[in-house]
């Protein structure tokens, strides 16, 4: 029996693959538990038919004012982009939060701002390389649109393991955080870090859609990873926050706490700077000294 739901799973996320993303993304949205239905969209239901969670695509379009046939073919995939009002009037509908509504947009190639910069730079831009060094107690690393890595300094090796041992196309903050076992066995509450990580990569994908290397990443970690293969299909999306995470280094004694920022660089679009900020005395110390471990375990360069 479980080999069958297992097929199953794997015959529809298959079938998935090939559906308009726009198409799964309302889908998805409208049948989310917390989205309920009114008083007087349930006394139009019919009697005795078993409710589904969220809410049904006619209810979607009826309070977003549009045709419930147009609605029924967006989300088959059998019609054409929607203006931006009725994309509006949707996302009201649905209640979409400002990082779902602009995933929205993205999606029909109608966004609200143009996508910018281009997977294809695959170099640290200039003053990259000091602006890493600069930070010698903060773990930090600089990443392309697709989260690439472009640069990182000691601190990230010494707390996460060195990027450097895997092969370029793997130096993926994403594909770390899913394909290894280093971020797994690091980072304490790996499951909502990862779903976090996850749910912001999904948002960059909506930007860049038909990108090549955004979509190599989706392939291989659905290939991969039991645990993306069964996430992506939830089509969750998130801007970026302020987070404190807690990582364990390899070999070190306990975990180190951290406030997770990230920049996006104005000289260079697209490339952003992620810095892991020790929070308090203790935890500099404590990263500080981890780095001088690491440093001193590294073979010097004849």
């Amino acid at each position: 029996m479980a080999e069958m739901q297992d097929d199953r799973c794997s015959d529809e996320l298959q079938a998935d693959r090939h559906r308009p993303a726009l198409s799964l993304f309302l889908a998805d949205r409208r049948r989310r538990p917390s989205l309920q239905p009114t008083a007087d969209e349930l006394s139009r239901r019919p009697y005795r038919r078993k409710a589904p969670a969220g809410l049904r695509s006619t209810e979607v379009a009826i309070r977003a004012g549009i045709d419930p046939g147009y609605y029924a073919k967006l989300e088959q995939g059998r019609a054409a982009s929607p203006s931006p009002d009725v994309l509006d009037a949707i996302a009201r509908a649905l209640e979409l939060n400002d990082a779902e509504a602009g995933h929205l947009f993205a999606l029909t190639r109608r966004g609200h701002r143009a996508a910018s910069g281009s997977t294809a730079h695959k170099v640290l831009p200039p003053g990259g390389r000091e602006l890493l060094d600069g930070l010698p107690t903060a773990p930090a690393y600089i990443m392309d649109r697709a989260y690439d890595l472009l640069g990182w300094n000691d601190g990230v090796s010494a707390v996460f393991g060195d990027p450097g041992q895997l092969p370029p196309p793997k130096r993926n903050v994403v594909w770390m955080m899913f394909g290894g076992p280093a971020m797994r066995e690091a980072i304490e509450d790996w499951t909502g870090h990862a779903q976090r990580l996850l749910a912001q990569f999904r948002l960059d994908w909506g930007e860049a859609r038909g990108d090549a290397r955004f979509e190599e990443l989706v392939i291989d970690l659905l290939d991969i990873s039991p645990e993306f293969s069964s996430w992506w299909p939830r089509h969750d999306v998130q801007g970026r926050q302020l987070l404190s995470k807690r990582v364990l280094p390899p070999g070190f004694d306990g975990p180190i706490e951290f406030t997770q920022t990230t920049w996006a660089l104005s000289t260079a679009p697209g490339v952003r700077l992620v810095a892991y900020v020790p929070i308090g005395p203790d935890n500099l110390h404590a990263v500080a000294d981890c780095i001088g471990r690491y440093r001193g375990s590294v073979a010097p360069t004849p």
